[in-house]
C-alpha cells in the first residue's frame, strides 16, 4: 500500500489497524535512515578536518621551532575542545592568550611556576610578545620589556612607568620619577593603565597592584594583567588639535653641523607659524612654504609661557600642500628629547586628550 492510498484508505476508515502501524514504521525507518546518513557524514567531516587541523598544527609547530613539551600542552587543550582549534593556537595570538588563560587557571598552585616558563618561552618563539605590528593585542602578556605605560588614578593624576618584567602571571613596571603623595601606590588599589603602541593605536585596561617595592632604581609595581584591553585611537603617538602660534627657527642646511642651539635661537628672527597638532614625539604645523625633509628646526612650543613646555629640536618628516589653499601642513619630528622634556610634553598632551574626552 502506497502513501496515497494509506491517506486515501484512512479517509474512508477502511485501513485496518495492522496497515497503519506497517506504513508508520516504513516512515520511521526511512527517516531513521536518513539521519543516521547525516549524522555520519558530518562526523566524517569533522573528523577530516580535525585530521587536517592536527597536520597543520604539526606544520606550524615546526615552523616556530616548539620543543615538544610545548607542543604536547598545546594538544592536551586541543583535545579538550577540539582539534580544530590547534592551528589558531600558533597562529592566533587572541587564542593563544585564551589558552594561557585557560591552562593557569586550571592548574594547581604547584604547577604554576614551570607552566608559567613554558608558555612564555612558547609566547616568544610564537612572536607573540609583542605581536606583529597591525595585531590587536590581546593582554598586557604581550607587553614587552621597555613599553612605556601611564597609570591613571583619576582625571588630573597619574604617572609614567616603564614595563621591566613580564610573564604569563604579572606584569613588574619601574615607576619614571617622583610620585606624588596624592597617588595611592598601594597593593591592592585598582588603577587604569594606558600606553601607545607605535604605529598601531592606544590602549587602555585595568590592572590591580599585588606589591610595591623601593629599591635603588626606584619603585617597583607588580600587577595583575588586564586581560580585557580596549583599543582606542589609532595613531603613532597619543596627538591632541592645538591650533595656536608658535615660532620656529629653521637650520640654515650648510651651518647645521656647527651652529648650535643657542646660536640658532639667538642670532636669528623665529617666524610665526600655526601648530596645528602636537603629541610627546612630534608636531604637525602650517606655514606659508614649503620646507625639504630631513630639514632641521627648532619650535617654540610655548611662545607665551602657558604650558610649561620647552623649546624643542626636530627634523621635517612630511610637507605637503594643503589643497586649494596657499600653505603647507609640515610634520616635524622631535629630536634628542631629554626625560624631562618628554615628561612635559607628555603631560600636556594627556592632560589636554582628558579634557577633550570629558567635553565630548
Amino acid at each position: 500500500m502506497g502513501v496515497k492510498e494509506f491517506v486515501h484508505a484512512w479517509n474512508l476508515e477502511r485501513a485496518s489497524q495492522w496497515e497503519i502501524l506497517a506504513v508508520l514504521g516504513g516512515i520511521t525507518v526511512v527517516l531513521l535512515i536518513l539521519a543516521l546518513r547525516d549524522h555520519q557524514a558530518r562526523r566524517l567531516t569533522v573528523r577530516a578536518q580535525c585530521a587536517l587541523a592536527r597536520r597543520d598544527f604539526q606544520i606550524l609547530c615546526r615552523e616556530r621551532g616548539l620543543a615538544r613539551e610545548e607542543t604536547e600542552l598545546m594538544r592536551a587543550y586541543g583535545r579538550q575542545f577540539g582539534d580544530e582549534i590547534l592551528p589558531g593556537l600558533v597562529a592566533s595570538n587572541f587564542t593563544f592568550d585564551q589558552f594561557v588563560r585557560h591552562t593557569l587557571k586550571q592548574a594547581e598552585a604547584s604547577q604554576i611556576p614551570r607552566l608559567t616558563a613554558v608558555l612564555s618561552n612558547t609566547r616568544s618563539r610564537l612572536g607573540f610578545r609583542p605581536p606583529p605590528r597591525g595585531i590587536t593585542l590581546s593582554s598586557t602578556r604581550e607587553l614587552a620589556p621597555g613599553q612605556i605605560l601611564y597609570l591613571v588614578f583619576s582625571a588630573d593624576r597619574f604617572i609614567e612607568c616603564m614595563v621591566r618584567e613580564v610573564d604569563e602571571i604579572r606584569l613588574r613596571i619601574l615607576v619614571e620619577g617622583r610620585v606624588p603623595r596624592t597617588i595611592p601606590l598601594a597593593p591592592g588599589a585598582e588603577v587604569r593603565l594606558h600606553f601607545n603602541r607605535t604605529n598601531d593605536a592606544r590602549y587602555t585596561g585595568t590592572g590591580l597592584i599585588r606589591r610595591v617595592e623601593a629599591e635603588d632604581d626606584g619603585i617597583f609595581l607588580t600587577l595583575d594583567h588586564a586581560d580585557q584591553l580596549r583599543r582606542e585611537q589609532r595613531r603613532q603617538d597619543f596627538r591632541v588639535e592645538q591650533n595656536r602660534s608658535v615660532a620656529l627657527w629653521v637650520v640654515p642646511d650648510l651651518e647645521a653641523e656647527d651652529l648650535a642651539p643657542l646660536d640658532v635661537l639667538n642670532h636669528q628672527a623665529p617666524e610665526r607659524v600655526t601648530l596645528d597638532d602636537l603629541s610627546g614625539g612630534g608636531a604637525s604645523i602650517i606655514l606659508r612654504r614649503e620646507l625639504p625633509v630631513r630639514q632641521k628646526v627648532y619650535l617654540r612650543l610655548d611662545p607665551t609661557g602657558c604650558y610649561g613646555l620647552p623649546v624643542v629640536g626636530g627634523t621635517v618628516v612630511r610637507s605637503s600642500r594643503r589643497t586649494g589653499l596657499s600653505c603647507w601642513a609640515v610634520s616635524v619630528r622631535f629630536d634628542d628629547l631629554r626625560p624631562s622634556e618628554r615628561q612635559k610634553l607628555v603631560r600636556h598632551v594627556f592632560m589636554q586628550e582628558r579634557e577633550i574626552a570629558r567635553a565630548g
